[in-house]
């Protein structure tokens, strides 16, 4: 049987394959997770402020403070993750060589 072939007639590279499958699960668990952490943050935060607002006044939950909730949870979530992107980035970063002095 032949070796397959890419469109300009060479021979289909395929030694990474293994790699890149395993690469594109992390990023799509990973993206998943954050989804779900998303979803139960902003759950417990939305939770707390209705225990609150039985155990103080019987009034109606006030609709900007709920918008401002979500709009919370969601920046610390993205601000964490940024950190941690920044954070790992330096530390994989090579070292900067020194100038030699003229």
């Amino acid at each position: 049987m032949p070796h397959a072939r890419d469109t300009l007639g060479w021979p289909a590279m395929r030694e990474h394959a293994g790699l890149s499958l395993t690469i594109a699960g992390i990023i799509a668990l990973g993206a998943t997770l954050v989804g779900a952490l998303v979803v139960v943050l902003i759950w417990t935060a939305l939770t707390v402020y209705a225990v609150v607002r039985w155990a103080g006044t019987p009034d109606d939950p006030s609709p900007t403070t709920v918008l401002l909730v979500i709009v919370g949870v969601v920046t610390a979530l993205a601000l964490a993750l940024g950190l941690a992107v920044a954070a790992l980035g330096r530390s994989l970063a090579a070292p900067r060589s020194r100038r030699p002095d003229p």
